[in-house]
């Protein structure tokens, strides 16, 4: 695709490939082991990916500060599409396009209680609170938030300042070997992950999850393990509103509420992936499912086109 100038990404986050290979593995299981379909799945999912990493890229540059940098993640490219049109549109929409909050707007009106650190010691408490923990343990959570907030960004900067210049060797390099073509290097989207409007966003989002999955008519799924992933989730949303963390709650209401729905239509397909893995259940559980996978839009879509070829095969 580069040579053919298809895209400007060259997607070097090796680690984040497994997302091509979960459409390889819905398919696989829904077409009963085709691998034909299988591989045609993981390229489809893959040259979407490379699309979206392409249009979101001058967006990533500019409001993460990521020269010559885009993110091909699967799952971020995924939320990026709806959550990127609903900014547009929230944005048009008249009192709701003037609520505005971002970390710098926070600080100036609140002092010291709008510091990313001290943000995070009171969203930490709440969480504590509705968690049902007791006095010290609130604390603790507050605390422990209240550290992430304030060493989250340093520990990514750093790891920017050693990505970077690997980066920027690799497009060198490239555009050697590819006549000097227009590069962006793909890599992992917690480079993003650092920003504290996405971490406020993150936190906000948390408690608004568990509610959305105990009130949602005919949602199944309980998210756990992917409470810790929702930072990845809403990155371009953040991005592209500019870091207005009311906005992005909002979208990522919306599209969280959207995933547990497709998380649980996704639940028996990646159960059957987790028993083809031979993965050991926990006692009592008959079906698993997740945001990341199951509640994934392109990997869903790939799931319903599955469905529909195993029909005719």
């Amino acid at each position: 695709m580069i040579f053919t100038n298809t895209t400007k990404t060259m997607d070097i986050d090796l680690w984040n490939y497994w997302h091509f290979g979960s459409a390889a593995a819905t398919i696989y299981v829904v077409t009963n082991g085709n691998w034909i379909a299988s591989m045609v799945a993981a390229v489809v999912y893959e040259v979407v990916v490379l699309k979206v990493s392409d249009w979101t890229a001058p967006m990533v540059q500019e409001f993460y500060g990521l020269d010559g940098i885009c993110l091909p993640t699967g799952s971020t490219a995924s939320f990026a599409p709806i959550g990127i049109l609903l900014g547009k549109g929230i944005g048009k929409i008249p009192v709701i396009k003037d609520l505005h909050a971002n970390p710098e707007n926070i600080q100036r009106r609140f002092g010291i209680f709008g510091e990313p650190m001290m943000m995070g010691v009171i969203l930490g408490s709440i969480l504590g609170i509705f968690a049902g923990y007791n006095i010290p343990k609130v604390l603790q959570m507050g605390m422990s938030m209240g550290g992430v907030m304030l060493l989250l960004p340093r520990m990514v900067k750093i790891l920017m300042e050693g990505l970077i210049p690997v980066s920027v060797s690799v497009r060198e390099f490239l555009k050697k070997k590819a006549t000097n073509k227009e590069l962006n290097i793909g890599l992992d989207v917690s480079l993003s992950v650092g920003h504290p409007a996405v971490m406020s966003t993150a936190l906000i989002l948390v408690p608004i999850t568990i509610v959305l999955a105990i009130i949602l008519p005919g949602n199944r799924v309980l998210p756990f393990g992917d409470l810790a992933t929702i930072p990845f989730f809403v990155a371009f949303i953040v991005g592209a509103v500019k870091g207005n963390i009311v906005h992005s709650v909002i979208i990522g209401t919306i599209l969280i509420a959207v995933s547990l729905y497709m998380a649980t239509d996704f639940a028996p397909v990646y159960t059957a992936m987790l028993k083809e893995a031979h993965f050991s259940f926990p006692s009592g559980i008959t079906q698993m499912s997740n945001i990341d996978t199951g509640g994934n839009l392109f990997n869903w879509i790939i799931l319903k086109i599955g469905q529909i070829i195993s029909t005719i095969i």
